[in-house]
C-alpha cells in the first residue's frame, strides 16, 4: 500500500518519519508543499491507496478539502483528514473517509499509516460524535 502524507510543517513530517521508521518509510511519500501534492494528485501519475492531509495550510489558498477532492477524483478510497475542528456537519462535506482528531499520538499515527480503515473505524467508531444526528448521516469517523 502506498500512502501520501501532506503537512506544510516540516517538523510534523519529521515526526511521522521517525514514528514510521526506516523499514516502512519507502511506502510513504511525504510532502510539505500542498500545491505540489495537489498537482501530483490531479495528474494521476502516482498511484496512492491512502491520502492523509492536514485540513488547513498556511500561506497557500489550498486546503485539505482540495486535496481530498482531488484524491476522490483519482478513485483513492482511503482519504484521511487531520483536524482539530469537531463539527461533523461541516466536516462531512470534505470527501474524507476518516477524520483524525488532534492531538496526534504515536499510536494514532501508527494506525493511520499501517492499519486498514475498517480496523481504525472499529477501534474508534464510538465516540462523542457518533451520538449526534448530524454525525449519523456522515460517512466518516472521528478519532
Amino acid at each position: 500500500m502506498k500512502t501520501l502524507i501532506i503537512d506544510d510543517d516540516i517538523n510534523v513530517l519529521e515526526c511521522y518519519k521517525n514514528i514510521i521508521g526506516s523499514d516502512h518509510v519507502s511506502l510513504v511519500d511525504f510532502m510539505d508543499n500542498p500545491k505540489t501534492a495537489l498537482e501530483i494528485l490531479q495528474s494521476g501519475n502516482k498511484i496512492y491507496n491512502r491520502v492523509i492531509s492536514e485540513m488547513f495550510f498556511e500561506n497557500v489558498n489550498i486546503n485539505g478539502f482540495d486535496i481530498l477532492n482531488a484524491a476522490r477524483r483519482q478513485n483513492i478510497s482511503e482519504r484521511i483528514i487531520l483536524t482539530s475542528i469537531s463539527n461533523p456537519v461541516i466536516n462531512r462535506l470534505t470527501n474524507a473517509t476518516l477524520f483524525i482528531r488532534k492531538p496526534l499520538t504515536k499510536r494514532k499515527i501508527e494506525m493511520i499509516v499501517y492499519d486498514p480503515i475498517e480496523e481504525i473505524s472499529r477501534a474508534f467508531g464510538k465516540n462523542e460524535f457518533s451520538k449526534t444526528p448530524a454525525f449519523s448521516m456522515a460517512k466518516s469517523v472521528f478519532i
